[in-house]
């Protein structure tokens, strides 16, 4: 068990980070453009003896004395792994609730622009339709004008 424990946290990596095994002991940090409003997550080291794991792997059970020694130490393990993985699960539930909030500013942003670009359309239209009707009376009033002319001269025939 101890040594697959070893092993879980050496091949915890992503993106290059290893967050069970805190190389390097820093943090997840995500924030705004200019640095700040940054939610962190701390990495932990939960490798044997690495603060989150207190046995060593080099524990003897042979007497009842050091085999109390090692429960204590396998019961202090427990607790603060599963604190770390609280505290983890804390900061998911961040990480969600900001992914969250920017995919509905996203979405807002896009139907503010959405609702800009159709009210300019819609004005647009407007004085599409205002200049094709002045255009459709012009027309009127010429045929009218020539006909007006076509009649007088009928008159003198």
């Amino acid at each position: 068990m101890r040594d697959q424990i070893t092993t879980i946290v050496a091949n915890a990596s992503f993106d290059g980070t290893n967050t069970v095994d805190a190389t390097p002991d820093s943090a997840i940090a995500f924030g705004d453009s200019s640095g700040g409003n940054g939610i962190a997550i701390l990495r932990a080291n939960l490798g044997l003896n690495g603060g989150g794991v207190t046995d060593t792997g080099a524990s003897a059970v042979d007497s009842s004395a050091n085999a109390t020694t090692a429960l204590g130490q396998v019961n202090a393990s427990i607790t603060a792994v599963g604190t770390q993985l609280a505290t983890w699960g804390a900061g998911s539930k961040r990480l969600d609730v900001r992914r969250d909030f920017e995919a509905k500013l996203s979405d807002a942003l896009i139907t503010g622009i959405g609702a800009i670009s159709d009210a300019g359309l819609s004005k647009e239209s407007a004085k599409l339709q205002s200049l094709q009707v002045k255009q459709q009376l012009g027309i009127q009033a010429l045929s009218l004008a020539n006909s007006s002319a076509q009649s007088a001269l009928s008159l003198f025939r």
